[in-house]
């Protein structure tokens, strides 16, 4: 089912030994595939503040007959905001015992032309949730962020030092109680691990990770708390719509319309559906009125493209809008008609 405005489906294993980065004989002797299966998914909206953020939602499965230890989930993002060479990067709340959000931010210098650009922002919506003995618990379908493994190592980092073989890149996202700061410019790259979890045969790791964007409150964005103030509200409003497993807003429902022809016109009249939708999410009435538009021909480069009413509309023409007012009584439709033409 389709769960957000957009969502991207990739299904993808390491199996195909000749994708690897070593030789295919030497993936083998040092003991791969692994038997890793990854369901990512990807959701994202297009209104209000639901367009700033997106949630990308890893299920890794392990398809092998082997149990997995100390596993790790490492996203790593070279984001690159305007120009690369002047990215700064670091953990929103640096201190572990503090920090509840588990929020990593980036954000660029004014060199390069880069005025004006804000602040992006990685989270764990969610990770994995471990018994006493660190296996993957399934006893129950959600859990708690305080059950949660959640952050584990932050990297801030440039490409000269990347790590380069696996062994590398698992120290690197595994090492205990790392999470580096902001260390000045540079093109920078960060990497948020969570972990270690123990995987038998069969088991999910669920790891959702919103990826975000605000603008910063000074004209010169500075890495203070003070100035990504609008990212971290962003951040909880984040977690609290994936908590509530993707509640959005939702349109009013559709209006009965019915018609009848007049000489040289038409009659409209519609029901009150639309007034009268209740959205849970917004919790009440929000449904602000009617637009009434005409389409005289088919579009083309002869007809206005910019619709002063509504914006980029081609081919229409706003004829009427009628704007309910706060508390719609039945009498709303037939006063705005009263008002206006739609002849």
């Amino acid at each position: 089912a389709i769960v957000s405005g957009e969502d991207i489906v990739s299904i993808f294993k390491d199996t195909d030994l000749s994708r690897y980065e070593l030789s295919e004989a030497r993936a083998e002797r040092e003991g791969y595939p692994l038997g890793i299966e990854v369901d990512q998914r990807i959701y994202s909206w297009g209104f209000g503040q639901f367009s700033n953020f997106m949630f990308i939602r890893y299920s890794i499965v392990n398809k092998s007959a082997d149990t997995l230890y100390d596993c790790f989930m490492a996203p790593a993002l070279d984001t690159d905001i305007g120009a690369a060479a002047n990215d700064r990067t670091k953990i929103a709340i640096e201190l572990k015992d503090q920090d509840t959000l588990d929020l990593g931010i980036q954000w660029s210098e004014t060199t390069g032309g880069d005025a004006g650009l804000g602040y992006m922002g990685a989270d764990f919506l969610e990770s994995p949730a471990v018994d006493n003995f660190n296996f993957i618990r399934q006893d129950k379908k959600f859990y708690e962020n305080s059950e949660q493994i959640g952050l584990h190592a932050f990297r801030n980092w440039v490409i000269a030092i990347d790590p380069r073989t696996p062994r590398d890149r698992y120290q690197f996202m595994a090492e205990d109680n790392i999470r580096d700061g902001d260390n000045g410019a540079g093109d920078k790259r960060f990497l948020m691990s969570t972990g270690p979890f123990h995987m038998r045969p069969g088991d999910t790791a669920r790891v959702v990770v919103g990826v975000m964007i605000a603008p910063a409150k000074s004209a010169e964005p500075d890495g203070s708390p003070e100035d990504y103030d609008s990212l971290l509200v962003l951040d909880l409003f984040a977690q609290k719509v994936y908590d509530e497993n993707f509640l959005a807003p939702r349109p009013p429902a559709r209006a009965n319309v019915s018609w009848r022809p007049l000489d040289n016109g038409v009659e409209l009249s519609w029901d009150a559906t639309s007034e009268e939708s209740f959205d849970k999410a917004e919790g009440g009435l929000d449904f602000l009125g009617y637009v009434i538009q005409r389409g005289r021909k088919p579009a083309g480069t002869d007809v206005n493209q910019f619709d002063s009413v509504v914006g980029f509309n081609i081919g229409f023409e706003t004829i009427a809008q009628f704007q309910i007012p706060a508390l719609p009584s039945p009498l709303t439709r037939v006063v705005a008609a009263r008002n206006e033409n739609l002849q």
